[in-house]
């Protein structure tokens, strides 16, 4: 049967039989094309990598999430709720930060190098990437200095294969 193998959905074990082929009929060991389903595994985790194109685009979904929700509070706000429009609004920062920062590790992560064992490599990327965030509130050019890091996280590439976050997404 060769058409068994020309399957793009399908992945090959380790003997060479087709996963998920009608010989096997286990749920566990069919492909699974979204690895990352739930909310959590998407934004709220900092275990595995993330590649250019996925960062984009969940930091997209972050930004659209939060402009509607901000524009919400904002409607209450004026409608005289200041206190759980107020609340609302510290809400969505708070959860957009933390989001942001569980991507940038990940994005991270996957720009590893796989021989690096130690974690000087991150504690250096992430002390410059919260170092700006931090600077953007008392000096006003650290704009700059944030886009370029963004601008970093978003076209520099990962590392091909495999390193000691997972395998290359």
């Amino acid at each position: 049967n060769t058409g068994a193998n020309d399957n793009p959905y399908r992945r090959n074990n380790a003997s060479g039989n087709n996963v998920g082929s009608s010989s096997e009929t286990s749920a566990e060991s069919a492909y699974n094309p979204f690895p990352e389903s739930g909310l959590k595994e998407q934004f709220f985790t900092t275990k595995g990598r993330l590649n250019r194109w996925r960062y984009f685009k969940r930091c997209m979904g972050i930004a659209g999430i939060a402009l509607v929700l901000i524009i919400i509070s904002g409607i209450l706000i004026g409608m005289n709720h200041a206190v759980m429009g107020g609340l609302a609004l510290v809400g969505i920062i708070i959860g957009a930060q933390i989001a942001s920062i569980c991507l940038v590790v990940r994005r991270f992560h996957d720009m590893e190098p796989a021989d690096n064992t130690d974690h000087n490599f991150m504690v250096l990327r992430m002390g410059a990437y919260i170092g700006f965030i931090f600077a953007g509130w008392v000096w006003d050019w650290a704009w700059i200095l944030n886009t370029l890091m963004s601008l970093y996280l978003l076209f520099n590439t990962g590392v091909r294969g495999a390193n000691r976050h997972g395998a290359d997404p």
